[in-house]
Formats: structure tokens, sequence, C-alpha cells
């Protein structure tokens, strides 16, 4: 009977993770655009080369290390989308194969690593951000890769060659990864704790932890503090509103974006909760696998709180995405109840929580297509390059469609991108209107065009919780309309002067 149970145990982890690398292929595949912060990524990287990379490249840019192999990739393929997506596509994949082994060593029971897997495997942050180009699967990636050798590393039983290979590693992960200053730091203070009497355990420290201190002091001053003061500046409300979220508001808010499409916050909390206090209470448990665990865990709801770092955004607390899952999975782990049928319920309760994440929904390209990659930039942009008039024309690109208006003309040769004057020799009105303005805001702004001229609308995406565009085409559809084009769920209009539209409520 033992023999059956494992090799259905093999036959399942098998076909989840062939199912993981199947959807993150099939996403991969239809990922031939960028999207708002992608395009704003690849601008940070025109006109300059490999080594500055390493230099503040603007407010949203990203590590050195990436940003550095990435630029080395768009020379090489003239920043051709697959090409420069493929590094998170990568990691994505090497991510499932590490959170099994490391669910694998730590789950005492085959369900629960059966579930972690499949929960990972199919999860849709996970999925989104193995084919964009950001460093969010690389932060899963260097998160796993931590929580993986970490804890099994006592700086005191190291010789020369692994003191100098941890200090290189160490050194070097914040540099791909912000968020592995989380674990570098548990590493030392654990390790402190455990040899703080050993005396030779502290040339072995030094010896690790000045490279890591020089390093990133380096980075942080001439790179990091830079960045974060530009961003600061330019999108100040963002980060106001981000760090005024309150402590209880930030973890519901981490746990739906994590765990989207959750809708079960209340049980995932106390799941979280009675996990904990397990771990706590059970003497068996207080490992240093389960203290990195849930340290990390309960950092990350509070980091937010104290301004430390911005994980309420969602995505930016990404790299927590499986030490959340194994702590959600670590409770059925615990549990002694021996009844299949129980196992069966809360199998049925794991998809039927998490109802998006079936096969039959994710297998769907269409579905691919328009959960994660329903827009259209360079279709639309090379239909408006064909017809455009300088004499003539204006170009109106709203906020969210700037920066994918701004890339795509500039590797279109569309014009030549200007950082502050935007493009040379077009006639470009970025539209910047405060989010969640009303109708009468919005249409305001247009009203006050210029009748003398026409006007291409380019219309590629809308931030969540936006009405821009809809109050946009609305008013668009009141105009003299010459043209006008939807390629998936994005717009090109281009209309002949202006008529004021007056908004009745």
């Amino acid at each position: 009977m033992e023999k059956y149970k494992n090799l259905a145990y093999k036959i399942s982890i098998f076909l989840i993770l062939l199912f993981g690398i199947f959807i993150r292929i099939k996403l991969y595949l239809v990922s031939d655009v960028f999207e708002d912060d992608e395009c704003r990524l690849g601008l940070s990287m025109f006109g300059k080369n490999v080594w500055q990379m390493f230099l503040p490249l603007g407010p949203l840019s990203s590590t050195p290390i990436f940003m550095f192999i990435s630029k080395i990739i768009a020379d090489i393929s003239n920043y051709n989308e697959y090409a420069l997506k493929f590094l998170p596509f990568v990691f994505s994949i090497l991510s499932l194969g590490l959170f099994y082994k490391i669910c694998n060593e730590y789950f005492s029971r085959k369900i629960s690593t059966v579930i972690s897997t499949y929960l990972f495997s199919v999860n849709l942050y996970a999925i989104y951000f193995s084919s964009i180009f950001k460093t969010y699967s690389l932060e899963i990636f260097i998160s796993l890769l931590c929580l993986y050798y970490l804890p099994k590393i006592n700086i005191a039983n190291l010789n020369t060659k692994q003191v100098i290979i941890t200090a290189a590693s160490i050194a070097i992960l914040p540099l791909i990864s912000l968020p592995s200053l989380f674990f570098i730091g548990l590493f030392f203070l654990v390790n402190i704790f455990e040899n703080y009497k050993n005396k030779t355990f502290y040339k072995k420290l030094g010896i690790i932890c000045i490279p890591f201190l020089i390093i990133f002091a380096t980075y942080y001053f001439v790179n990091l503090l830079p960045t974060k003061i530009m961003q600061m500046t330019g999108y100040s409300q963002l980060w106001q509103d981000v760090y005024s979220i309150p402590l209880i508001s930030g973890i519901v808010i981490i746990l739906n974006s994590l765990l989207d499409p959750n809708n079960y916050v209340l049980c995932t909390f106390i799941t979280i909760i009675s996990s904990t206090v397990y771990v706590i209470t059970t003497k068996q448990e207080h490992t240093k696998f389960n203290f990195y665990l849930y340290t990390i865990l309960l950092s990350t709801f509070f980091v937010n709180y104290f301004h430390l770092y911005p994980t309420a955004i969602g995505r930016t607390a990404v790299y927590m995405l499986p030490v959340l899952i194994i702590v959600l999975v670590k409770l059925i782990d615990v549990l002694r109840v021996k009844s299949i049928l129980f196992y069966i319920i809360v199998l049925f309760f794991v998809i039927g929580t998490y109802k998006y994440y079936l096969p039959s929904h994710l297998y769907q390209i269409n579905d691919l297509t328009s959960k994660f990659r329903n827009y259209a930039p360079k279709s639309l942009l090379l239909e408006l390059k064909e017809k455009y008039n300088v004499k003539t024309d204006y170009i109106i690109a709203p906020d969210a469609s700037l920066y994918s208006f701004c890339y795509y003309a500039e590797r279109m040769n569309f014009e030549h991108f200007s950082e502050k004057k935007y493009l040379k020799h077009i006639n470009l009105i970025p539209v910047r209107i405060q989010d969640n303005s009303p109708q009468d805001t919005v249409w305001e702004v247009y009203n006050n065009l210029d009748p003398q001229y026409n006007y291409w609308f380019y219309l590629i995406k809308e931030y969540a919780g936006s009405n821009e565009r809809a109050y946009t085409i609305e008013w668009l559809e009141k105009q003299n309309i010459l043209y006008k084009k939807q390629d998936k769920d994005s717009y090109l209009y281009y209309i002949s002067g202006v008529k004021k539209v007056n908004y009745k409520n």
C-alpha cells in the first residue's frame, strides 16, 4: 500500500510542476509587449552604457545586477521583449523546483507538500510575474534560495573556502533582490545567538560582514538613496498613502494581493495565527527554519507600518509568497487526522478558496491574454505612425499610456526620445489627471484643447480603480471621429478639431 501511495505522490507532484511550467510557457509566448512599468524600465536604459546601470536611473528603476544583465541583453537583442522577459521567466521555472524541494524537506506529510506545491505553481501573482520585465520573479527565487540555504549555515563551522563563498553571496544578494536583506539580517542574528561565546566565530563573521557592509553602503548612498529621493519627490502622494495604511489594513492588502483571488482573508489570517501559536508553543518546532519562516512572515506585516519597506503595495511583498503558503499549509501538516475524507475536504476547500487556480480556467490562452496581456501598444502605434501628420496633428497620451507611447515610439524610430521634452518633433500632450477625478474634470481638460488641430488619442491601459479612460472614450464618441481602432482592450482615436461637451449629472 505504501508503494502505491508513494507512486501517487510522485505522479501528483510531477503533474503539478508540469502544469506550473506549462502555464508559464503559455503566458511567456503571448508576452510580446511591454506594459507601463516595463516601458518605464526600458526607457531608463536608453542612451546609457552597461556600467551606468549601477547608477540611479530614475524613480522607477531596479536592482543594479538585474539592470546590468538586462542592459547587455537589451543591447544584443535590440530591446526585444521576449529576450528581456527571459530572465524572470527562467527564474520563475527554477522557483517551482526549489519550492517543492523546500516543502518536501519541511513537511512531514506528503499531502501538505502536494497542496503547497499546487498553490505555489498556480498562484496568479507568481504566474503573472513570470513574464514581466521586473525583478519580482527573481525576488521569489532569491527568497527561496535564502530560505533553503541560510538556516543550514553555521558560520562557526565553515572552512576558509566556504567563508569566502558565503561572504561573496551575502554581499551580492541585495544587488539582485533588495528584500534579501530580511533574510540576511536574520542569518546574522541567528548565527550570533548560536555562537556568541565562540571567539573564532567573530573572525569568520567579520570576513563575511565587512564586504557586505562596504558593498551595501556603497549601493545605498550611490544608487538606492538617490532613487528613493526621486521616488518620494515624484510620487510623494503614493508613498504617503501607502505608509499611512493602518497595520491590519496593510495585512489585508498583502493577503488579498498575494493570494488573489482569495476571498477568505479572515480564514487565512486565523490560519496564520494558529500556525504561529503552534510553532511557538511546541518545543520540537523550535527550529532555525521555523524561526526564519515566521520571523519573515511577521516582519513583512510590520515593515510597512514602520515605514521601512512598502509591502502594502502588494507586489513589493511578493518575496514573501512562498513563506506565506508554507505557513498556511503548516496547520494541515500538524493535524493528526488520518481520515482520507478529511484531506479530500481540505483539498476541495483549498481549490474552492482559490477558484481561479483551477486548471480548466488557467489552461485557456484567452483567459491568460485577457487577464495579463490585454493591451496593444505596438500595433496601435504602428497605425498612428503610418497616418500621423506633424503639421496638423497632436497626440494625446493619458498618464497610464504615456510611457508605452514613449518607449515604443523610440523602439519604432517614430521620433527621438528626450527625457525632459518627451519626444522631439512630435506634438505630444501628456495628459496628467489626478486619480479618481470626476467626469466633469476629465472632460474639462479635453474641452480646453485647441480646436484648430486634429488629435490622436492613444489609450493603451488604465490604472486600477480609475475611470479616466471610460470618461475619455465617452467624450471622444461625441467628437468628429475620423478614425478609430480597438486592439484587445486598447484604443486609438483620431478626431478633427474639438467640440466642447458639457457634463450633465
